[in-house]
């Protein structure tokens, strides 16, 4: 969560992955975010 909070901080643009369920625990955009739990994100 801190190198997410830095990237951010010195402008930079953070991508993640993670179960949607815990979308809103991670501090990323929406459009920044896929599901870990399917293939989709490669």
């Amino acid at each position: 969560m801190a190198a997410v909070q830095l990237a951010q901080h010195w402008g930079m643009r953070v991508f993640g992955t993670a179960s949607p369920s815990k979308w809103g625990a991670v501090g990323l955009a929406e459009e920044n975010l896929a599901s870990s739990r399917d293939l989709e994100f490669e």
